[in-house]
Order: structure tokens, then C-alpha cells, then sequence
């Protein structure tokens, strides 16, 4: 079953999930996104976001992130009357996200359970699968944001990815590297407070994503180059404390 839990630091979310869980979530966002070069190419760069996501859990499924073992919970004596020898823990595989990322993710898989799209291979059973598939990892980071955050920013935060589920058109996933960089330079204990405030900051696409377009563009067309090829000269350390 796919679990969701804050990073000690507080930076992000930690998926986990054995490997059979990592796999249908996979192919259940597979599912949803539409292929490269589709109609939704107003929606192109905001996929990519979720098919970043898509690539942490297949190099987890590679035993390229974090692994740990968890008790089974069968009984010795279960176990012996089916005869069966086995480990008593079953391997995990987790990785973690940061935070205003994994909230724009759910804001983009939000956007195709909430709006089914016509594509030939899929068939309608197909599309209701990998959308229960989903929901249900929406629903465990959600409850992790449920343990960490006051009902009142819990409601909005819940509020501000529906929000934004139906604002990315043509959005500028810019903004968002600025909104990880600004996010991961807060305090520990000032990141759980603001969580809600960093989700309706990208759910409406405000003032706040006016102003940072703006300069994008800008400074795109002063050295003539594709608002999306530009990228910020601040960066992330090397190796994160999560």
C-alpha cells in the first residue's frame, strides 16, 4: 500500500510503497497523461512535472532510492501450518519529493482524473482503474498533509490543488522551480506553517506568478531563447537533508 509521510526536515514528502505499488502507480500515471506531441500541448510542461515524479519511481522500482524492510505480520505459526520459509519482512522502496513540487503534481493528475481525455488505446475500464489507482495516492499524501497542518490549512491547502487543477494551461513550471527553491530555504519549523500559503501560490496563478512571468519572459526575450529554457542561477546543495 502506498504511504505518505513528512521528511524529518520537513522539505518534503516520502513516498513508499513495495514494488508492485510503485508499478501500478506508474502505469496508472502513464495512463492518464497523454503521449508527447498529443493535443494537450498546452498542457506539456506541467506533464512533464508529473512524469518526473514517474521517473523517481521507476529508478526506486530500479533499487536506485531508498529501501527498507517492514514486518509482514504473518504469524511463525501461520506461517508453519502453510509450510512456507520465509523472511518475516517484506521490502519497501521510498523516495521523497519536495514539497511544493509534490503539490503541483497532485494539482496536474488532478487535472486528468477530473477530465477524461479520448485516446484510441484506452479503453473506459482502463481509465477508471488508473484513476481509483491514483486517487488513492492523492488520498495518502493528503492525509499526510491531514497529520501536519491545522484543519483550517488543511481545508485551503485541499482547496488550492483542486484550484490549480484547473489553471494549468500553458502554465510557466518556472514559477515552480522558483516556489522549491524559495520553499527549501525557509526554516524548519516555519515549512509545515506555510505549506497552505506555498499551495494557493501556485493554485492561482496571482500576482505573484504574474510578476516572476513577466521577468521570465523578459529576460528570455533579451537573450533570445524560449521563456522555458531559461533557468535561475540558484540551485539546490549537492546532497539534501530531507
Amino acid at each position: 500500500m502506498i504511504k505518505a509521510e513528512l521528511t524529518p526536515n520537513h522539505i518534503g514528502i516520502a513516498v513508499s510503497g513495495d514494488f508492485h505499488d510503485f508499478e501500478q502507480l506508474y502505469e496508472a500515471i502513464h495512463e492518464l497523461i497523454p503521449d508527447e506531441g498529443s493535443e494537450d500541448i498546452d498542457y506539456h510542461y506541467p506533464n512533464l512535472r508529473a512524469l518526473g515524479f514517474c521517473y523517481d519511481l521507476r529508478h526506486a522500482m530500479m533499487g536506485h532510492r531508498d529501501i527498507f524492510l517492514v514486518d509482514h505480520g504473518m504469524s511463525e505459526e501461520t506461517l508453519r501450518y502453510h509450510e512456507i520459509v520465509t523472511s518475516p519482512r517484506n521490502l519497501y522502496l521510498s523516495f521523497p519529493t519536495l514539497v511544493p513540487e509534490m503539490l503541483f503534481v497532485l494539482m496536474v493528475l488532478r487535472h486528468y482524473t477530473n477530465s477524461p481525455r479520448e485516446r484510441p488505446s484506452r479503453t473506459m475500464l482502463d481509465y477508471h482503474s488508473a484513476v481509483a489507482i491514483v486517487n488513492h495516492f492523492d488520498n495518502a499524501v493528503m492525509q499526510c498533509f491531514r497529520q501536519v497542518l491545522t484543519e483550517r490549512k488543511f481545508i485551503n491547502t485541499s482547496r488550492s490543488i483542486q484550484a490549480g487543477s484547473h489553471v494549468l494551461a500553458r502554465y510557466l513550471t518556472l514559477y515552480l522551480d522558483k516556489i522549491n527553491l524559495d520553499y527549501f530555504e525557509l526554516e524548519q519549523d516555519e515549512r509545515t506553517d506555510k505549506i497552505s500559503i506555498y499551495a494557493k501560490r501556485l493554485g492561482e496563478r496571482g500576482r505573484d506568478y504574474e510578476k516572476i512571468e513577466r521577468e521570465i519572459r523578459e529576460a528570455a526575450k533579451q537573450h533570445g531563447v524560449r521563456p522555458e529554457q531559461i533557468r535561475y542561477t540558484q540551485s539546490f546543495p549537492d546532497i539534501i537533508e530531507w
